[in-house]
C-alpha cells in the first residue's frame, strides 16, 4: 500500500491552511455543520489516460459525468467539488476533510490534487482511509471545478465512497462557513449499475434503490410461467418515492412491478416471467428500478427455464380425501416470526424447508411422520445455524405423501 503525503516546500502551507480550518471546526463552528445543498460533491471515472493530464477535464456539467464503469484495470477517479455559491456567495475553498472506503482488492497507484491544491491521503491499511486537502485562499472557483483525481488498480466490482459525512470550509478568515456536501460515490467493474447522474440540488439519491441481494433468481417450466421477488429501500429521509418508481426490463418476456410495504422507505421488487414461447434454458436478464429525472439502479435476473417433464407435478391427495393445503397466518412482508397452518389429509412423512431467493436451502422445519389433520408451522427467520436472515424474499416448502404446496414471504427490517 502507498502513503502519500504533500511536497516538503508545501507542508508549511498546509500546515498552516489545516490548523485555521481545523480550529475553526473545532471552536467557531456550530455544534453540527450545516446541511446540504450548502455544496455538492461529483464523481466521474474513466480509464487511466496520460499520467501528466490526471488534472486536465473538460468537464464543466454534472451530466457529462459517469460515476459508473464496467471496466477494470488502472482507473482514474476525479472528485470535483460545486461549491453552490448561489447560497453563499463567491468563496474560497480552504479545506476538505474526511474518511473514505474502497475494496481491499484495489490497490492505490496515485493522488493528484487539482486547481492549487494540495494535501494528504492516507492509503495505507484498511478502512477507512483519512483524506485531508486544502486550496490556497486566493482560489476562488466561478462554478464546479476539478479538485482532485486518484487512480487505483481495479479488480472486482467496487466503490470509492465517503464514510459518513464529509466537511467543507467555506470562505477564509471571518467568512468562514462549514458544511457538509452532499456526496454519493463512484463504482467501477460492473454493467449493471448506475446509469445515469442526476443533475439537480437537493435529495439526489433519494429514491436510489438499495437491493437486498446482489441478483434474483428465477425458475419455471417451459410453457409456463415464474415468478420471484425482491425487497429493496430507499434513503429513510424520503417520503415521495411511493409512485414515481418505475421497472423497466431489457427482456419482452420479463417484467417488473413495485408494490409498497408498511414502512415508505421499503418496498418489494415483483419479476414474472411468461415463458410460453420460451425455449428450455438459462437467461441473463436485467431489470432497472429508476425514479423520473434521477439515477437508475439495475438488478440482474437470472431466469432457469426447465423442460415441462424436469419439474414433478404436484398431485392433489388421493380421490375423495381433501387435498393438502398451506396457509400463511402471520404477516407478510414481516420481521418474523411466520407461521403456517396446514391440512395433511392423510398420515404420511412430512418435510419443510425454507430456501433463499436463489433456492439455497437455508433451514428444515419438519422432517418426520405426521398423523392427518391440521397442523402448525413456525419460523423464526433464522437459518440452521442460528443466525437471522437478511432481509429479502424467501420460499417455504411443504411435501407430504407425494404432495407439494409452496409459499414466499418477504423479511423485512
Amino acid at each position: 500500500m502507498l502513503q502519500l503525503s504533500p511536497p516538503a516546500c508545501s507542508l508549511f502551507r498546509i500546515a498552516l491552511i489545516l490548523a485555521l480550518a481545523l480550529g475553526f471546526i473545532l471552536f467557531a463552528s456550530p455544534a453540527e455543520p450545516n446541511i446540504a445543498p450548502d455544496a455538492l460533491l461529483y464523481f466521474h471515472v474513466q480509464p487511466l489516460g496520460a499520467p501528466e493530464e490526471l488534472c486536465l477535464s473538460d468537464i464543466d456539467w454534472c451530466g457529462d459525468m459517469h460515476p459508473s464503469t464496467p471496466e477494470q484495470g488502472l482507473l482514474e477517479f476525479q472528485v470535483f467539488i460545486d461549491p453552490q455559491q448561489g447560497i453563499h456567495g463567491e468563496l474560497p475553498i480552504p479545506w476538505l476533510g474526511g474518511e473514505w472506503a474502497w475494496p481491499d482488492a484495489w490497490s492505490p497507484v496515485s493522488v493528484a490534487f487539482c486547481n492549487g491544491g494540495d494535501g494528504w491521503f492516507d492509503f495505507t491499511g484498511g478502512n477507512p482511509h483519512v483524506l485531508q486537502a486544502a486550496w490556497p485562499c486566493e482560489f476562488i472557483p466561478d462554478e464546479m471545478f476539478l479538485a482532485m483525481t486518484v487512480v487505483f488498480d481495479v479488480h472486482g466490482y467496487g466503490r470509492l465512497e465517503p464514510v459518513g459525512d464529509p466537511v467543507l470550509v467555506l470562505g477564509c478568515g471571518g467568512d468562514q462557513v462549514v458544511v457538509t456536501p452532499v456526496a454519493d460515490f463512484a463504482e467501477a467493474g460492473t454493467e449493471c449499475e448506475y446509469s445515469s447522474q442526476p443533475c439537480r440540488a437537493g435529495k439526489w439519491f433519494c429514491c436510489e434503490a438499495e437491493f437486498d441481494g446482489d441478483e434474483l433468481a428465477m425458475r419455471g417450466r417451459a410453457g409456463e410461467s415464474a415468478h420471484a421477488e425482491l425487497g429493496f429501500e430507499v434513503a429513510d429521509l424520503c417520503y415521495r418515492c411511493s409512485g414515481l418508481l418505475h421497472v423497466h426490463s431489457d427482456t419482452p418476456w420479463l417484467t417488473g412491478s413495485i408494490e409498497d410495504t408498511a414502512n415508505f422507505w421499503e418496498f418489494i421488487l415483483v419479476a414474472d416471467a411468461d415463458l410460453a414461447d420460451v425455449p428450455p434454458g438459462a437467461y441473463a436478464c436485467e431489470l432497472q428500478v429508476e425514479e423520473d429525472s434521477s439515477i437508475a439502479r439495475c438488478l440482474p435476473v437470472t431466469v432457469n427455464v426447465d423442460e415441462a417433464s424436469a419439474v414433478d407435478e404436484e398431485v392433489s391427495g388421493s380421490s375423495g380425501s381433501p387435498p393438502l393445503t398451506l396457509r400463511l397466518a402471520s404477516g407478510n412482508p414481516f420481521t418474523g416470526p411466520f407461521v403456517w397452518s396446514y391440512v395433511n389429509p392423510a398420515p404420511a412423512w412430512v418435510r419443510c424447508e425454507v430456501f433463499d431467493a436463489s433456492g439455497r436451502k437455508l433451514a428444515q422445519l419438519l422432517d418426520g411422520e405426521q398423523f392427518a389433520g391440521s397442523h402448525a408451522i413456525f419460523w423464526d427467520a433464522m437459518d440452521a445455524g442460528g443466525r437471522r436472515v437478511p432481509p429479502g424474499v424467501y420460499a417455504i416448502r411443504l411435501s407430504a405423501g407425494g404432495v407439494a404446496r409452496s409459499d414466499r414471504v418477504v423479511v423485512v427490517r
